[in-house]
């Protein structure tokens, strides 16, 4: 009965409702601007409704299409295992690689997204992968002449040290020794320690002929020296000849102090006269001390310039054994370049 009683009720509610409605929306009797104002009204009542209803339908249809799963935990899982796991899932991967000593080879390090996440399916997982210790095997460098020496540790990005003597026993400008020898496999953190001949007195170095050397290659060669490289734009003619040192003001084989200046020539080359306008190579060279054995530190070093307003230019760690960092790189107008050291910026340098 009571249930009957509260029907009724509430049908009587309805049609009273249906009555105020119609009568506000028909506006009779009002004057013909509240009519169209209660009209327009109206219409975007319904115009709400429907976008709402259309918007749900959407999503309906979105979870039904691409149904949703969770991101499991892959950190420190064996990078295959990890691939069949997001598989499984019905999730794509990206493999970032990146060498670390704190891990084994092929060990995820890293994800994103973060375990734990609800994702849809056909979303991609980035995994950071261990490759290990960056190692490479130390070349023969016994008996070739510094610059080839060099040039091949260079290209091979191996760190190195040159001592030199003089010593009528062994052949001029040639590498006597070295440490590590050959073949064995080493830690990218530890240098080549070469001995080279030479019949120079100490304190002075022969100039090289650095043309058509790549710039990083002589600016490195030249710092290693003692020497302090001074870089001089030259319009390049075409892009082959961008970076690449086209000139110096000290012919080769004069000899000079080793706390001198070489200016090099380096070619720059643009799509545009305002582009070559703006456009400089510069270098910056770092050198991290109190370092004990065995420590180290993650490095970073940024750009800010008139066309990138935030660029990482190198990246990698410095030790007790390797704490020498150079970079050449190429910016446009007014540079600020900053060294990040374990997060925390060290170093601000502005380059004009």
């Amino acid at each position: 009965m009571m249930f009957k009683e509260t029907l009724r009720n509430f049908k009587v509610a309805l049609i009273k409702l249906e009555r105020k409605l119609k009568d506000y929306f028909s506006a009779e009797g009002a004057d013909i601007y509240t009519r169209l104002v209660r009209r327009i009204f109206l219409a975007f009542v319904v115009a709400v409704i429907a976008a709402g209803c259309s918007i749900t339908i959407v999503l309906l249809i979105a979870r039904i299409a691409h149904p949703m799963t969770k991101v499991p935990d892959l950190k420190e899982m064996d990078v295959v295992n990890a691939i069949v796991e997001l598989q499984k899932r019905g999730l794509n991967v990206h493999i970032e690689p990146t060498f670390n000593t704190n891990y084994e080879k092929f060990t995820v390090i890293g994800q994103f997204p973060p375990r734990g996440l609800t994702v849809r399916k056909g979303r991609t997982v980035s995994l950071i992968v261990s490759l290990g210790k960056d190692v490479y095997k130390v070349p023969n460098l016994a008996g070739l002449s510094r610059k080839e020496a060099e040039e091949l540790l260079l290209k091979n990005n191996i760190p190195y040290t040159i001592t030199v003597i003089k010593d009528n026993n062994y052949p001029l400008d040639k590498v006597i020794s070295q440490d590590p020898q050959p073949g064995i496999e080493v830690e990218r953190s530890v240098k080549v320690k070469l001995l080279v001949n030479s019949e120079l007195e100490s304190g002075k170095y022969r100039v090289e002929n650095f043309v058509n050397r790549p710039v990083e290659n002589a600016v490195r060669s030249l710092l290693q020296s003692g020497i302090t490289p001074v870089l001089i734009k030259q319009v390049a003619s075409s892009v082959e000849e961008d970076g690449i040192v086209l000139g110096q003001e000290i012919p080769s084989g004069e000899v000079i102090s080793s706390s001198s200046e070489v200016k090099l020539y380096v070619g720059v080359y643009g799509d545009s006269e305002e582009e070559i306008k703006k456009a400089n190579y510069h270098y910056f060279s770092y050198v991290l001390s109190g370092l004990m054995p065995g420590e180290s530190k993650d490095f970073k070093v940024l750009i800010s310039d008139e066309k990138d307003k935030s660029k990482e230019i190198l990246s990698g760690t410095l030790s007790a054994n390797n704490n020498f960092l150079l970079t050449v790189f190429k910016s446009y107008g007014s540079t600020k370049l900053y060294l990040i050291l374990d997060n925390s910026i060290v170093k601000e340098v502005s380059y004009e």
